[in-house]
């Protein structure tokens, strides 16, 4: 695998939790974006340009920021999720290795003494679990 490619699937998985959060963030926002404040918005029209000036369609236009976002993140968290199924089903030394790195962000030299792995073998399962990365992100054919 390319070094450029494998460090870009390293910083998806380093990012995953942080992405996690925030897509539930703004699935939150998405649910309390307050549509009118009152009845007196339906009749409320401010001179903006050319922009939307009534409630409703700026309602709309919020609703339709946050989803094109919530839409990204979901393409960044949805296949590494996927890919935690997969692994926790048939590799669990591979979903180990991500816990312990990828999201407790320990150190190189305490995942080894953790799982009780060599420099090598750690280096081979790194290998590994970036390669099945890859596939599930859909960036190695």
């Amino acid at each position: 695998m390319q070094d450029n490619l494998f460090r870009c699937v390293e910083r998806e998985f380093y990012s995953y939790t942080e992405n996690c959060r925030y897509l539930e963030s703004l699935e939150l926002r998405k649910q309390c974006i307050p549509a009118f404040r009152s009845s007196s918005d339906f009749s409320e029209r401010v001179d903006t340009g050319t922009n939307y000036s009534d409630p409703v369609s700026i309602w709309f236009e919020k609703v339709e920021l946050l989803e094109e976002e919530i839409a990204r993140y979901r393409l960044r968290t949805i296949p590494i999720s996927k890919m935690l199924s997969y692994l926790e089903d048939c590799e669990p030394e591979l979903l180990r290795l991500f816990r312990l790195r990828y999201v407790q962000q320990m150190k190189w030299v305490m995942v080894e003494a953790e799982m009780g792995l060599s420099e090598k073998v750690r280096r081979s399962l790194r290998s590994k679990l970036v390669s099945k990365g890859a596939r599930f992100l859909g960036v190695k054919g």
